[in-house]
């Protein structure tokens, strides 16, 4: 039945109808709208009911909070292109379940292919603004010595929405944004209004081929790329921290096991990602500061972002 509802709920996205209900309509005011079938159009406001995405009242229906916040187009926190992304996720794992239980990880070079698209990297982009960028960037902007930074990377930095934001924070700083060759181009045209092109760069760098300049940079931060590299965790984590300057800090971002989302959540999407691309998104702390620590990190500050801090975000400081 989830499955259902999820589709419900994607359908009544696309077809606007949180827009139109950020003022109340009635039934047959949103049919004649939409162009849908009344009692058709009946159901599924009830189910939307039912799911806390509208509200009913004296036979007018309406947005709650959640939906006007995410599900209006015209909000900042818009989420119409992310629940697109995972939804195409679900419905291929769903579709080629039984091969990906006896294959899994079949669909790594899908998933490359499908980050060359602008409509994907909005999708990540709108995912991020649930929480997970704005906690990471204050996080990372309380760091000892962050005012002080002049350069920073950004690896696997995609949408670019975490480098603008930290470069916003401190404006004496520049940033180098890298990612895969294969989507360099549409990264730069994604982050070309973003407003500090003087000091932002996109460079096409593969962490398995390819190298970073040594000691270059105060802050290094990787956010959601770790994850592909857990089967060359410590080698990968040296390649990378060998580019941060001493005294600079290595930021990871990524999910965390012993996070505060509820323990459904965490095993839907570990099911999913080990389906789609057999890898672990969940990386425990301990484990990531002993990788740093083996390549001269002392120092360590942690803490969570996202909702329920679905996220860790741990930094570590070179000595």
């Amino acid at each position: 039945m989830g499955g259902l509802v999820a589709g419900a709920i994607v359908e009544s996205v696309r077809l606007g109808v949180y827009d139109l209900l950020e003022m109340p309509h009635t039934v047959d005011e949103l049919a004649v709208t939409i162009g849908t079938d009344r009692i058709a159009t009946q159901t599924l406001l009830d189910l939307l009911v039912c799911r806390g995405l509208v509200e009913q009242h004296c036979g007018m229906y309406a947005n709650t909070p959640p939906a006007s916040e995410f599900l209006v187009s015209t909000s900042p926190f818009y989420q119409g292109q992310a629940i697109e992304l995972h939804q195409a996720s679900y419905d291929y794992v769903t579709s080629n379940l039984p091969g990906l239980l006896k294959q899994p990880g079949q669909a790594r070079c899908q998933i490359r292919r499908k980050f060359t698209s602008d409509k994907a990297l909005e999708g990540v982009a709108q995912h991020a603004m649930r929480g997970s960028l704005q906690d990471a960037v204050e996080f990372i902007a309380a760091l000892p010595g962050f005012t002080v930074m002049r350069r920073m990377c950004d690896v696997g930095g995609n949408h670019g929405r975490y480098a603008t934001a930290l470069l916003d924070r401190n404006p004496m700083m520049s940033a180098q944004l890298v990612d895969l060759p294969n989507v360099v181009d549409v990264v730069k045209a994604y982050c070309r209004d973003a407003g500090c092109a003087d000091r932002l760069a996109v460079l096409p760098i593969d962490l398995k081929t390819d190298t970073l300049p040594r000691n270059d940079y105060d802050l290094v931060l990787v956010s959601h790329v770790l994850q592909i590299f857990r089967d060359t965790l410590d080698e990968t984590v040296q390649r990378i921290a060998a580019s941060v300057a001493p005294g600079g800090w290595f930021v990871s971002h990524h999910m965390n096991p012993d996070g505060g989302a509820a323990p459904g959540t965490k095993a839907t999407l570990d099911f999913m990602y080990h389906a789609m691309a057999k890898v672990d998104h969940f990386i425990h702390q301990d484990e990531l500061e002993r990788a740093l620590k083996r390549v001269g990190f002392t120092r360590f500050v942690a803490g969570g972002t996202g909702s329920g801090n679905i996220n860790l975000i741990l930094a570590g400081q070179k000595d």
